[in-house]
């Protein structure tokens, strides 16, 4: 079990029993809820052939059943099949619901993210360039040269995503290759919900 493996169960954690409460608060149900998201780990002391890593759920809320398990030869497989149906549940319940309510999420800074999972620290507003005054929004800027620029208003039409600044973002990153940075864009969801964690972590161990 890795420190990023523990960050992806607590943040799938919260993302599935703030979805519950949302849920029972809107079906007037009561407050009080017994459930249970927990590991279970493989036995190598009674078996010829390890068992899997496990991830289970006891849920009557979120989801088509009551009980379920995900299994792999590693908890970050297992976490992974969990947090893909886990999550298109909760996509699910909030479309029937209309929307409504907020999810809460885990609201750690990206850098204190990279601090729990074990990798280097990136530094916020990074300043890359000698003469224009281009920052990344995080940069690891070490060997690894990964810069990660946060993309906002992908739904809105905001600034990324207009004319002018989506041909300035251009030469950004252009002129930033151009001087070896590697480039990740993510949104701030994908932040928040650790899916630009993951990457990263790959990204740095491909390396």
């Amino acid at each position: 079990m890795t420190e990023l493996d523990v960050f992806r169960l607590m943040a799938l954690r919260a993302d599935l029993f703030a979805a519950i409460r949302v849920s029972l608060e809107a079906d007037g149900h009561c407050k009080h809820y017994e459930g249970a998201f927990m590991i279970r780990l493989p036995n190598y002391f009674e078996q010829d052939e390890p068992e899997p890593w496990q991830v289970t759920l006891d849920c009557y809320v979120i989801g088509p059943s009551r009980h379920y398990e995900w299994s792999g030869k590693t908890l970050a497989e297992a976490i992974t099949k969990a947090e893909s149906d886990v999550r298109a549940w909760i996509a699910e319940d909030r479309a029937e619901a209309g929307g409504a309510g907020s999810m809460a999420r885990i609201s750690l800074p990206f850098d204190r993210q990279c601090d729990l999972a074990g990798l280097p620290k990136p530094v916020p507003e990074w300043r890359f360039h000698a003469l224009r005054r281009w920052r990344f929004d995080w940069a690891f800027i070490g060997p690894e040269k990964l810069a990660i620029e946060v993309e906002g208003g992908a739904w809105n039409a905001g600034r990324h995503t207009r004319g002018a600044g989506f041909a300035k973002d251009i030469e950004k990153y252009a002129e930033a290759m151009c001087l070896g940075w590697r480039i990740l864009r993510v949104t701030p969801k994908q932040i928040a919900d650790g899916t630009a964690l993951t990457w990263v972590d790959r990204i740095l161990r491909a390396a």
